[in-house]
């Protein structure tokens, strides 16, 4: 399943597409993204967003932040 991963710099979409395709160069990824910013205009950025809304955490991601909720509560 693809997921966002905790391996973000602004929403993990970069990453986690990464991660599902086994592509270990995330770096090359995100280079793409911003280069394809200007040549559609910003396509790119509402694709991004989209992608962000829509693209569940990784189990690992909301296991953590359960976590910190549960921890946040209980002080």
């Amino acid at each position: 399943m693809l997921s966002r991963s905790d391996n973000k710099i602004l929403g993990g979409v970069c990453a986690g597409i990464a991660e599902k395709l086994k592509w270990g160069n995330v770096r090359m990824l995100r280079t793409l993204f911003i280069i394809l910013i200007p040549l559609t205009c910003g396509a790119v950025c509402i694709f991004y967003a989209i992608l962000w809304a829509i693209m569940p955490l990784n189990k690992k991601s909301r296991k953590s932040y359960e976590e910190r909720m549960r921890d946040k509560l209980s002080n």
